[in-house]
C-alpha cells in the first residue's frame, strides 16, 4: 500500500514511458545515463552534508538520489545518501524508507518500478 510521502523534491527527472502490452511502462533503457564521476558525487555530497539543514532534507539531496535511481544507478543512490547525510541529523531511515516505499520510485521486488 501507499505510505505518505515524507519528502518531495522541487523537480523530478523526466520519466519516459512506452506503451507495452496494453499499458504504459517505464522505458528504463531510454532514461539510462552514464553514472556521474565519483569525484563529482563526492563533492556534491560534501556540499550537501556541510550545508544548511532545516527541518527537512535538502532538495539537492533528494533530487540527486532520484536522478541516480531513474538513470539506472541505484547502488550509487544509496551510497550517496550515506555520504551526504549530515551527522546527527534525524530521519535518515525515514528518508530511505520513503524513497524505497514510494511506488513511483521503487518496487521492492525488482528495483525501479516498471509500471505506472
Amino acid at each position: 500500500g501507499w505510505r505518505q510521502v515524507l519528502f518531495m523534491p522541487k523537480s523530478l527527472p523526466i520519466v519516459i514511458l512506452r506503451w507495452q502490452d496494453g499499458k504504459y511502462v517505464r522505458a528504463a533503457d531510454l532514461m539510462a545515463k552514464p553514472a556521474p564521476a565519483l569525484n563529482e558525487l563526492a563533492e556534491r555530497a560534501e556540499r550537501i552534508r556541510n550545508g544548511v539543514w532545516t527541518q527537512s532534507v535538502p532538495d539537492e539531496l533528494l533530487e540527486s538520489v532520484i536522478e541516480l535511481l531513474y538513470t539506472g544507478h541505484e547502488d550509487l543512490a544509496w551510497k550517496f545518501i550515506d555520504q551526504a547525510w549530515k551527522p546527527g541529523q534525524n530521519m535518515k531511515q525515514e528518508f530511505i524508507d520513503s524513497v524505497r516505499d514510494t511506488p513511483a520510485f521503487l518496487d521492492k521486488e525488482s528495483g525501479l518500478v516498471e509500471q505506472f
